[in-house]
């Protein structure tokens, strides 16, 4: 009978180190599989966090430019009315000037010259020259210099000063007014 025993413990020992050799297998593919599965979700999970990262990133960079922007926006409105302030001083106050300036002789020897420059441009053709109207004393005296059948009319639109001249045959119109001057010169400068 030990022999019957020895072969049930053999044959029973032969089957424990079976199912245990297969115990281990399993457990083995349990334990890469899992730790397969654990690398994808890790893997997924980095690839995840990372684009969530980029989209957030993207999201804040979109933010930072936007108020940049808005910024930069706001800053050139400001610029702008400042230097149209400024400009608008400036210019006010060389306004100041140039009437103290029509107050001098320097003013008459001026209008002199622009007359002169004004006849020597048109010739002996009779002109219409245009004035301020408080300048009407200082041009009278300089009609002289005029070619015959030449006029004189005030001119509204002359607020600073200087002269304005037409001549209809020749189809041409001059402006030398201290207001053109100051006028090009904002331009100029804006």
């Amino acid at each position: 009978m030990n022999t019957s025993n020895d072969k049930l413990e053999l044959f029973l020992n032969a089957i424990s180190e079976n199912l245990n050799a297969l115990r281990r297998n399993i457990e083995q593919e349990t334990a890469d599989r899992q730790e397969k599965e654990l690398q994808i979700a890790c893997e997924e999970a980095y690839a995840m966090s990372t684009e969530y990262l980029e989209t957030e990133k993207r999201k804040v960079r979109l933010q930072i430019n936007s108020s940049r922007c808005a910024l930069e926006t706001e800053l050139k409105h400001e610029f702008a009315a400042a230097r149209e302030s400024i400009t608008d001083e400036v210019f006010a106050e060389a306004a100041e000037n140039i009437a103290a300036f029509t107050q001098t002789p320097e003013y008459e020897l001026f209008l002199t010259k622009s007359l002169m420059n004004i006849a020597g441009i048109y010739g002996r053709n009779p002109i219409t020259v245009f004035f301020f109207f408080s300048d009407l004393q200082r041009v009278k005296g300089l009609l002289h210099c005029l070619p015959v059948n030449s006029e004189l009319k005030t001119d509204t639109g002359i607020i600073l000063g200087g002269l304005k001249a037409l001549c209809s045959e020749m189809s041409l119109r001059l402006d030398d007014t201290l207001d053109s001057r100051l006028k090009m010169q904002k331009q100029y400068l804006v």
